[in-house]
């Protein structure tokens, strides 16, 4: 079948949004001129629910200061709102699953966001470059994070990992240079390469397990490079870098 003869396009005069029909589900696939600055996305359009934001839907969007995504959207594409510089706040629905890698890379104001624990995982490249951010919960649900995905949140001071999180990426923290607290449960498995290179103020990594579990998780070649003299604090005690 051809998904080209399913897709039909329409703009929102109201708001200047673009959604696509693909096989009766609308897709927000961009943003033809923003009248407000403060967007909260509807739930339908034309009476069809609205599930997923498309990739690079934003892209570049400099108007943008607040986002209220609503419940429905199962999907935020790749780079939706990459370099929206003046982008400060956004609310991630419960419900929402998937948020696409670059999704918010280089949104440079961007304060503090909350990942639901209906993501399945922070992708590489999600937060890069978000200079502003200085708190990040991550729920639940996701099991991994990404390669580079918080690289250079400059920033960045607390991170809570949900209690599913057994993987971090090469790079996830690279450069992170106010980070000093982070947090995971006993589950985590591995951490990449680099993953807190240059992260030279952390003073804390709250494991919840014991410090024999601690020494079993896999830690790759340099994964603490320039890292701050911290101290791991298990369950059953303690460790100095």
């Amino acid at each position: 079948m051809d998904i080209g003869l399913l897709k039909s396009q329409c703009i929102d005069d109201a708001t200047g949004l673009i959604f696509t029909d693909i096989c009766g589900r609308y897709f927000l696939t961009g943003a033809d001129l923003l009248v407000k600055p403060c967007l909260s996305i509807p739930r339908e359009f034309n009476g069809i629910s609205v599930t997923v934001i498309g990739g690079d839907a934003f892209r570049n969007c400099k108007e943008l200061k607040s986002v209220i995504i609503p419940e429905g959207i199962k999907s935020i594409g790749y780079g939706a709102f990459r370099d929206c510089v003046n982008l400060e706040s956004v609310a991630i629905p419960r419900g929402c699953t998937s948020i696409g890698y670059g999704a918010f890379d280089g949104c440079v104001n961007l304060k503090r966001i909350n990942i639901p624990d209906s993501v399945l995982s922070v992708e590489q490249y999600t937060f890069r470059n978000c200079r502003s951010l200085e708190e990040i919960s991550i729920g639940n649900g996701a099991k991994a994070i990404g390669r580079y995905a918080f690289d250079n949140c400059k920033a960045l001071k607390r991170v809570s990992c949900g209690k599913h999180v057994s993987s971090i990426g090469y790079e996830a923290f690279s450069r992170c240079n106010a980070l000093k607290e982070i947090s995971f449960s006993k589950n985590l498995a591995g951490i990449r390469s680099y993953a807190f290179f240059y992260c030279g103020e952390l003073e804390k990594i709250i494991f919840g397990g014991t410090v024999g579990e601690w020494n079993a998780v896999r830690k790759y070649l340099d994964w603490n490079a320039y890292s701050g003299r911290y101290t791991v604090l298990c369950t059953d005690g303690s460790l100095n870098k």
